[in-house]
């Protein structure tokens, strides 16, 4: 399935473009809530989609414990900058006819 102009809208206004701060916090939640998103659904486990919530999921948490481990402030310091940034940047608390408008047109 193709994916609408207004998808890919709503992406990049709430997730950022790749490389930038906000993609990044978004990926890190995202890798490191994959192991639950397999619990839900084990079927999805011996997919290609499996292997890569369990690939990304490694690769984060290496990374994070890297960081740790080798005293790596800046690493965490642009995590946490990153999810500031996301934070600051969702649309659904702030109550923005827009974004509200546009994930409900998706959405239906």
């Amino acid at each position: 399935m193709k994916r609408s102009d207004l998808e890919l809208w709503l992406e990049l206004s709430r997730y950022g473009k790749p490389r930038s701060e906000k993609y990044f916090a978004h990926w890190v939640k995202s890798a490191l809530s994959g192991p639950e998103l397999l619990k839900n659904n084990p079927t999805k486990l011996r997919t290609k989609a499996g292997d890569t919530i369990l690939r990304d999921y490694k690769t984060c948490l290496q990374a994070i414990i890297t960081a740790v481990r080798e005293d790596d402030s800046a690493f965490l310091r642009t995590l946490a900058d990153s999810l500031d940034a996301l934070k600051a940047n969702d649309a659904l608390p702030k109550r923005d006819p827009t974004n509200l408008l546009s994930h409900a047109y998706v959405a239906c």
